[in-house]
């Protein structure tokens, strides 16, 4: 989780300054280029979703999701001020796949590892480390960002300091997503309550009988 905050905060604040520093896009039109990124979002969450509540597999996207994370971001991490718009695009549908897959596979592995007394702490706990992990990112990004681009800088001077920083931000997330990529890896599948693989031991278990039944009616 904290690695998808990690993404989601450096890609809404500073891929939108690349494009209008660098692409010359405007504030509008640069929040519109996100689109590439944020309709994937949606496509891959409904996907796999779709394929999940069918099979009972989950762990399968996590690992595909941060590999395309980080696939994603270091391509990013290559644009310049050479770099097209549509191109960028492609990159940015990457990272979008990869958030889709992720997030709310995240969620459902928080759920599905805990018993069921604990689920609410589980479910408490993970936007916290999504939140976590987008701050410091932000943090750090920042920090990146301001030692890249002097404040005197101007001009085509300028926009290749921008350049330059945002490819510091995006090469610093590229190895968030690959430990995030690792632990996914370690990650231990197990069979979703109620689902496929998951409700034959529901189905076992002895049905309780409720206390205010007679005798008549055993």
């Amino acid at each position: 989780m904290a690695a998808v905050g990690v993404v989601m905060f450096g890609s809404a604040r500073y891929l939108p300054l690349f494009q209008q520093s660098v692409q010359g896009a405007t504030a509008t039109s640069s929040g519109l280029l996100l689109l590439p990124m944020m309709i994937p979002v949606v496509i891959a969450s409904h996907l796999a979703g779709k394929v999940m509540s069918r099979t009972g597999r989950y762990k399968v996207f996590p690992v595909l999701g941060t590999l395309l994370l980080t696939a994603g971001t270091l391509a990013l991490a290559t644009m310049g001020t050479g770099t097209s718009r549509l191109l960028a695009g492609c990159w940015m549908a990457l990272v979008g796949l990869g958030l889709g897959f992720t997030m709310q596979m995240a969620t459902t592995l928080a759920q599905n590892s805990v018993e069921l007394r604990d689920m609410g702490a589980a479910m408490a706990a993970t936007n916290p480390f999504r939140t976590l992990g987008g701050s410091l990112g932000v943090a750090v990004f920042g920090s990146l960002f301001t030692r890249a681009v002097p404040a005197t800088a101007t001009g085509q001077a300028y926009r290749d300091a921008v350049a330059t920083g945002t490819r510091h931000i995006f090469v610093t997330t590229a190895g968030v997503c690959a430990v995030g990529f690792v632990l996914a890896l370690l990650v231990r599948e197990v069979p979703l309550r109620g689902g496929p693989g998951g409700g034959t031991a529901q189905k076992n278990q002895p049905v309780t009988r409720l206390a205010t039944e007679s005798p008549a009616d055993r």
